[in-house]
């Protein structure tokens, strides 16, 4: 009988020496401003509204939109 395995989309894959996740999260460690670039937006908490229209629309160029509370 052939066994067959299945993994969600949202999961990470694992390798002998680890994870995706973990792979991605020592590349940052050693390298912070990668985030920098990957960050195309930030809005204040209080502009959750616009934050969402922006990151929805492809044409504003998104990658990934963050939300940052007040000071």
């Amino acid at each position: 009988m052939q066994e067959l395995g299945f993994r969600w989309s949202f999961t990470y894959g694992h390798h002998e020496h680890g994870s995706d996740l973990g792979d991605a999260a020592a590349l940052l460690a050693g390298n912070p401003a990668i985030a920098e670039t990957l960050v195309t937006h930030r809005f204040p908490l209080e502009e959750a509204d616009e934050a969402f229209r922006v990151a929805a629309d492809r044409a504003s160029g998104a990658i990934k939109v963050v939300l940052e509370p007040s000071a």
